[in-house]
């Protein structure tokens, strides 16, 4: 969830070469769906709900190339090439209508409360994302860039090598994909972090040296040709900036995440304190507007979070009506098409 409603960077994954995506329409048949193929499917990569962190949206096969999305709102998606690149696989087929029409005022009201908690959710992470971004705009003007620009040098020095072993010519960059590591979800902000390999957060209340760091980094690191994968923070994303949270670099099995004042982190992992690379005089002058916006983004989040946990009920008593009307059978019959595939 961020200041312009739901975001997601799947496309990226759907329109990939060699891939081809099986695209769910259905409302409630969808997330339970797609768990089926997690049970026997362990080389898998999870794309998780932002709204409900305990239902999947999407899973990725890499070594079959196949994907399974959901696909409704507020995430419409399409085949490339429909029949080529994917298909559009219509759940909804397998529900019993008839019994619907009984639940037909209920399920109205939920669809009406439900919207209605969308809108007020996305109305707080606006107003949310306004006082944040005054933060990290006052902060990035007291950044003290020549310290902080020499520990990177020392950082690329210690970390990253010279060229990429895929990419030993000095010409070929490497690839920059996006990927959303944090959410905003009904259980507060959610960051996934890696199960293995070098983390390294950077912590960091404004964001904003991290963020100047972060897009050195990517910067230097598929220029030596290593492909790096970005998350842009959604709370300060909009048409006009965007600032990165974290970054992958998968070559390397390693990881930068940001840990901010409304989004810490704390699992232990290698800590670097951004706050050194501030001019603390000038974040002084600057320290009661600054408290103020704190204290309204903690409000603003707090009722943001409500609001979701809202959709998310209702969301969930909706599904119950449709898993009561499912025909089982047309369900199995079409997961037996799509595991041939991954066979």
């Amino acid at each position: 969830m961020s200041p312009s409603g739901y975001k997601s960077n799947f496309n990226e994954n759907i329109d990939e070469a060699g891939y081809f995506t099986y695209i769910l329409k259905g409302e409630a048949s969808c997330s339970g769906f797609i768990s089926r193929f997690t049970e026997t499917n362990k080389n898998c990569e999870l794309y998780y709900c932002a709204v409900d962190p305990d239902s999947i949206d999407a899973i990725v096969f890499p070594e079959s190339k196949v994907i399974i999305c959901d696909s409704i709102k507020p995430h419409l998606f399409e085949p490339k090439i429909a029949g080529i690149t994917g298909l559009i696989v219509n759940l909804s087929e397998s529900w019993d209508t008839e019994k619907l029409k009984a639940a037909r005022e209920e399920l109205a009201e939920l669809h009406a409360a439900g919207a209605s908690s969308s809108e007020r959710a996305e109305r707080c992470i606006k107003a949310l994302s306004t006082v944040l971004y005054d933060n990290f705009d006052l902060a990035k003007r007291t950044v003290l860039l020549e310290k902080l620009d020499a520990f990177f040098g020392r950082l690329t020095k210690k970390l990253l090598p010279k060229r990429s072993a895929y990419r030993p010519d000095d010409v070929t960059r490497g690839k920059v994909t996006y990927r959303y590591f944090s959410a905003l979800t009904a259980d507060g902000i959610k960051t996934l972090l890696p199960k293995t390999g070098n983390v390294y957060i950077l912590s960091d209340d404004y964001a904003a040296g991290a963020n100047h760091l972060l897009s050195r980094l990517v910067g230097e690191a598929s220029a030596r040709g290593f492909d790096v994968i970005v998350s842009k923070n959604p709370l300060l994303e909009n048409d006009y900036f965007e600032v990165y949270s974290h970054i992958a670099i998968p070559e390397l099995n390693l990881y930068f995440y940001s840990s901010t004042g409304v989004a810490p982190i704390e699992n232990g992992t290698r800590a670097i304190n951004f706050m050194r690379f501030y001019s603390k005089a000038l974040l002084a002058v600057k320290r009661q507007r600054m408290r103020f916006n704190n204290e309204a983004a903690e409000s603003l989040l707090s009722e943001a979070v409500n609001a979701l946990r809202q959709v998310r009920e209702t969301k969930r008593k909706a599904e119950k009506y449709y898993e009561n009307v499912i025909d089982e059978s047309v369900v199995k019959e079409v997961e037996d098409k799509i595991l041939k595939k991954l066979l």
